[in-house]
C-alpha cells in the first residue's frame, strides 16, 4: 500500500506570521516536520502543499533547495490542492499533516497508518483527541478523496477532512487513541510561546541524524515540569476551544440519528444563520463566559467581517477568533470593547455596532 504524506503549509499565519520557516536549532520548522515524516516506516513519499498566493515563495524555494516535492495550489480549495499534489503518485491513501506540528511522531504516524490498513476509509487520532495537541495525524483513502474532489462543493472543499469525519453514515471511520488522555498537552505551534516551548524540547533532545519520540518528550517533561509553564496559557485556551468543537460534533451526530432530522438540519441552519439564533452559536455564547460576542467592524480598515465573531482578550485588546485561520480581512486586533464600556455609553469609541 502506497502512502503519500502531504504537509499543509502557508506563510500567512495571523498569530505567528511565517512560522513554518521559523528556525529551531538552526533549521526551519518545516525541515524538521519533513525529516520526522521521512522516519515513518509506512510513509512512501512526502509532498509539501502550499498556496499559490503571494508570500509563499519562501516555502517553494525551501522545497527546491532541499529536493522536496512541492505543489502550490488554491488558497481556499484545499481539496483540489491536495488532489493535484498527489495524483501523479497514484497513492492508495493520503496522510495529512499540518505545518504547525514540529513534534509529529513517526511512530504515531505509523500506528495511524497501520490502523487505516485494517480496512477504513479514513482514520485519525483526534476524534476524540487523546494524544497531545501537535501529534495530529489523518489518513484518508485516495479513492474517497478523489470522489470528494469530483462531488463536493464549497465550503467543504476548504474543510474537507472535517467533512469526512462528520459523516460517519457515508464512510468507515476509525480513531487511534492513546492509553491515557494527554489532550491537555500543547505541542503545536500557533504562538511565540509555543515556539519557545518546542525550541526548548529540541535543544534538549535533538541529535543530528535521528529523531526523538513522544515517549522521550514525556520523560523530559516529567523530569522538567517547568517547561510546560512556557505555553501554559495557550494550552488552557486550546483546551477550551477543543471542548467546544467536540461538543458541536456531538450535537451534529444527534441530528444524524434520524434521516429526516439530518435533512432538516441544514435547512434549519440556513434559516437560523441569517438571524444568528443557531443553537450551536447560542451554546458557544453561553459556554464562553467572559467573552464579548457580537458582529464586529475593524477600526483599522472599516471592513465588517460579516459574521458573529468571538473576541478574546489579548493584553488591552480583543482579537477576532471566529475562525482560527480566517480572521477579518485586515488581520488587525480589535480595540478594547466590553460590556462595561457599553454601559458607560462609550461603545461609539470602540468601532462596534449592535
Amino acid at each position: 500500500m502506497k502512502i503519500v504524506a502531504i504537509i499543509q503549509v502557508r506563510m500567512g499565519s495571523t498569530r505567528l506570521p511565517g512560522k513554518a520557516m521559523k528556525e529551531i536549532v538552526g533549521k526551519p520548522m518545516l525541515w524538521h516536520i519533513v525529516n520526522r515524516l521521512k522516519h515513518a516506516k509506512l510513509v512512501d513519499e512526502v509532498v509539501i502543499a502550499t498556496s499559490n498566493k503571494e508570500g509563499n515563495e519562501p516555502i517553494v524555494k525551501f522545497a527546491a533547495d532541499n529536493g522536496i516535492e512541492c505543489y502550490a495550489g488554491s488558497e481556499d480549495d484545499i481539496l483540489d490542492r491536495f488532489y493535484q499534489a498527489v495524483k501523479k503518485h497514484n497513492p492508495d491513501a493520503i496522510l495529512r499533516v499540518t505545518a504547525d506540528c514540529p513534534l509529529i511522531d513517526p511512530a504515531v504516524v505509523d500506528k495511524v497508518i497501520w490502523y487505516y490498513q485494517r480496512g477504513f476509509d479514513a482514520v485519525s487520532n483526534t476524534m476524540p483527541r487523546t494524544y497531545p495537541d501537535g501529534l495530529d495525524t489523518e489518513v484518508i483513502s485516495y479513492r474517497v478523496w478523489e470522489r470528494a474532489w469530483r462531488e463536493l462543493k464549497s465550503p467543504w472543499r476548504e474543510w474537507v477532512p472535517t467533512y469526512f469525519f462528520e459523516h460517519p453514515e457515508k464512510y468507515r471511520l476509525g480513531n487511534v487513541a492513546y492509553n491515557e488522555d494527554l489532550s491537555y498537552m500543547r505541542w503545536t505551534v500557533d504562538y511565540q510561546e509555543d515556539l519557545d516551548f518546542v525550541t526548548k524540547i529540541y535543544e534538549k533532545l535533538y541529535r543530528e541524524g535521528g529523531v526523538f519520540l513522544m515517549a522521550d518528550i514525556l520523560k523530559l517533561l516529567a523530569e522538567h515540569p517547568e517547561l510546560t509553564e512556557i505555553n501554559k496559557a495557550q494550552a488552557l485556551e486550546g483546551s477550551s476551544k477543543r471542548e467546544l468543537r467536540e461538543r458541536n460534533l456531538a450535537v451534529n451526530r444527534i441530528f444524524r440519528v434520524f434521516p429526516w432530522a439530518y435533512r432538516l438540519k441544514y435547512r434549519y441552519y440556513d434559516i437560523c444563520r441569517i438571524y444568528k439564533f443557531h443553537p450551536i452559536y447560542m451554546l458557544n455564547l453561553i459556554t464562553r463566559l467572559g467573552l464579548a460576542t457580537r458582529k464586529g467592524q475593524c477600526t483599522e480598515c472599516g471592513v465588517c467581517c460579516g459574521k458573529c465573531v468571538y473576541l478574546e482578550k489579548q493584553g488591552d485588546k480583543y482579537v477576532c477568533t471566529v475562525y482560527e485561520d480566517r480572521p477579518p480581512k485586515c488581520n488587525k486586533l480589535f480595540p478594547l470593547c466590553n460590556w462595561e464600556l457599553q454601559k458607560n455609553k462609550l461603545a461609539d469609541k470602540c468601532g462596534y455596532y449592535w
